[in-house]
């Protein structure tokens, strides 16, 4: 599978690089389309990770939400990827990095729950 995704990027990325000389608009348009597309086709791969998941949720000692928020914090960091990368290919890399910034501190905002109770077990165990 990894051959073909290597692929269709490596022709998306040359028909991107000929039409950027003439069309940049649409050499704009045609990376999000790809990229929306290469997105599109990997998460039927994530139903392989989805059951993983839902394997280690059945596991005795394992916390549901724990394994919930670290998925939502995975999707918050590949979707932040994926519209900072489109914003610096359109030359807006202020716009990019301040995603970028934002998609951080979301993250840190759904995790702070879980540190506090990584701390919480700490503090109970050494005190």
């Amino acid at each position: 599978m990894i051959y073909k995704l290597v692929f269709f990027a490596l022709a998306l990325t040359l028909m991107i690089i000929l039409l950027k000389e003439n069309f940049k608009p649409g050499a704009l348009i045609l990376s999000a389309a790809g990229c929306i597309c290469l997105f599109y086709i990997c998460i039927n791969v994530l139903s392989v990770v989805k059951d993983a998941m839902g394997s280690l949720e059945k596991a005795d000692g394992v916390d549901k939400d724990s394994i919930s928020l670290i998925i939502k914090t995975l999707s918050v960091a590949y979707v932040t990827s994926f519209g900072t990368d489109i914003c610096n290919d359109a030359g807006e890399k202020a716009v990019g990095s301040a995603l970028e910034a934002a998609g951080k501190m979301v993250m840190l905002s759904m995790a702070l729950p879980m540190l506090v109770g990584i701390f919480s077990s700490v503090a109970e165990i050494i005190g």
